[in-house]
């Protein structure tokens, strides 16, 4: 099963990125130039059995941050694997899953959470609280759309198709894992 993890490390020339980081991060093979081309230092391989501990070597096991967009499976141990054994590890996933090293910090996101309303989801629940959309409003968006703008924030490949009718095609493309590297889009 396909899934993107985006790893950051401190870097110490902040010039080379916005945020002072360099980007690492996992995919598939056929997709290295493409991450790549988006500002990705470099690419590992998911699939491979020592994923983390390669990131860990190439790191000099100094990978301090890590945030999981998929947050099941092999993605968590290829995070755990992959983060530093010092100290200051911090963790943040999609999902409220326990994570496999108590020595590294760890918190989860939820975009849901944006609108300072409640919501319930499966997976998570939230009375809904004010500082996060006045975060999401106020600093967030702001940033956000500056940096696309920019071109300082890259997206996936839109492929862009039409009518309602065709999104349970996507979502079964999606299932069979035939989409990678792009994202499905449909006017409506």
């Amino acid at each position: 099963m396909p899934f993107p993890i985006l790893s950051f490390r401190f870097q110490s020339d902040p010039s080379h990125f916005s945020a002072g980081y360099k980007v690492i991060t996992t995919c598939s093979t056929h997709n290295f130039d493409y991450v790549k081309s988006l500002g990705a230092e470099k690419a590992f391989n998911y699939n491979d059995a020592d994923c983390g501990e390669q990131i860990r070597k190439y790191t000099n096991n100094n990978l301090k941050y890590a945030w999981d967009c998929i947050a099941v499976g092999d993605a968590i141990k290829i995070c755990a694997d992959a983060l530093t054994s010092g100290p200051g590890a911090k963790y943040a996933s999609l999902l409220r899953n326990k994570f496999p090293r108590e020595d590294v910090e760890s918190t989860n996101t939820l975009a849901y959470s944006a609108f300072g309303e409640p919501f319930e989801k499966g997976f998570a629940k939230s009375e809904g609280e004010a500082k996060d959309y006045e975060f999401q409003a106020k600093t967030w968006i702001p940033v956000v759309e500056k940096l696309l703008a920019e071109g300082k924030i890259k997206v996936h490949k839109p492929r862009v198709r039409s009518g309602i009718e065709n999104i349970l095609d996507g979502l079964d493309e999606l299932k069979n894992n035939k989409v990678s590297g792009e994202k499905l889009v449909y006017r409506l």
